[in-house]
């Protein structure tokens, strides 16, 4: 009778711990859930030089001033830079690196652009749509008209609202766009979010803030949309995030550092993976340029890390090139532009 007394006394416990496990299994399956969302790398693993795959692009007589912007329009390249003297946008030919001719100069007459911003163009390829910061204002080039007229000047676009405008963007079709939104919260001060912009409505809309306890977060935003991919690559933290086009976290990549020491920069959508620039300080020259990216991490579209290339350049800008295979680069140091086939990676 002892033993059954003890066995009862035992029952009410064992239903108790049942319960307990019952009540916490949800929660522990939420924890392996975000777990998994959580990628830790080491940029170091797998590092490949390529400095000597890289091939420069010679101009010419034609001269650019440092820090270029670089894109790819169709057929053209577009190389920008603000201030540039007396125009800030030279169309390329992107298949030889002919010159073609210069537009948008410096000023805040007709047809002068204030202060260089974004660089879109349409569907088509056929249109530049120019931001000037200053104005508030896209200005809409036809690229055909400044190949074959001098004098051609643009027309107004669009005016942007002073208390939310886009400060990066990407265009997904003629009407809709996705991009780093601005929103000033002092005169020193902006917030930035991602979200869309409906070019036809001037409707902005945010997608959720996943970092609402960093007050000074800065990061630089890719998408594919074939992909259902967002890509947010931070500047101040060892820290990339993958989103879909709904705002869903997909994952989070870190790194062994954090703040401070190394940072992503430009990431670009090329053959099913994900490029992005990365900087660690580890060397004395990477510190003596410690403003400029020098290497180059692969990924997967799901965030698994693949590989890591050292460039042996600062680059400050790059774009790919879909037709030609290739990237192009703006870059700060011995040359000031290049290219490199993807072909070169070995990443098949």
């Amino acid at each position: 009778m002892k033993d059954k007394n003890k066995l009862k006394e035992l029952k009410p416990a064992k239903l108790s711990i049942m319960r307990l496990l019952l009540l916490f299994f949800p929660l522990l399956c939420l924890s392996c859930s975000a777990n998994r969302n959580q990628k830790q790398i080491n940029i170091e693993k797998d590092v490949v030089d390529i400095k000597d795959e890289i091939q420069e692009i010679d101009f010419g007589d034609k001269l650019f001033n440092a820090h270029a912007e670089v894109q790819v329009v169709k057929k053209v390249l577009i190389i920008s830079n603000p201030k540039d003297y007396p125009n800030q946008i030279h169309l390329i030919d992107k298949n030889d690196f002919r010159y073609l001719t210069s537009t948008a100069p410096v000023g805040q007459g007709p047809g002068e652009i204030t202060s260089l911003g974004e660089i879109l163009t349409n569907e088509a390829g056929s249109e530049l749509y120019v931001q000037d910061y200053a104005r508030y204002q896209f200005f809409t080039y036809n690229i055909d008209s400044v190949l074959t007229n001098p004098e051609y000047k643009p027309a107004l676009k669009w005016n942007l609202d002073r208390d939310i405008f886009p400060i990066t963007l990407q265009m997904l079709n003629d009407t809709l766009s996705i991009g780093v939104i601005g929103m000033p919260t002092s005169p020193s001060e902006i917030h930035i979010q991602t979200g869309f912009w409906n070019m036809e409505t001037n409707e902005i809309r945010l997608l959720d803030n996943l970092y609402p306890e960093d007050n000074h977060v800065r990061y630089d935003m890719a998408a594919s949309s074939q992909d259902n991919l967002i890509v947010e690559a931070h500047w101040y933290k060892n820290l990339v995030v993958l989103r879909s086009f709904d705002g869903t976290e997909i994952c989070r990549i870190t790194g062994p550092t954090e703040e401070h020491s190394d940072y992503y920069r430009r990431p670009v959508f090329a053959e099913g993976k994900l490029f992005i620039l990365y900087q660690g300080l580890g060397r004395k020259e990477q510190q003596e340029n410690k403003y400029f990216p020098v290497k180059i991490v692969a990924f997967d579209l799901k965030g698994n890390y693949i590989r890591t290339f050292d460039t042996g350049y600062n680059i400050s800008s790059w774009c790919y090139d879909k037709d030609n295979h290739r990237f192009l680069f703006s870059i700060n140091d011995d040359i000031q532009f290049g290219y490199l086939d993807l072909d070169k990676l070995n990443l098949n």
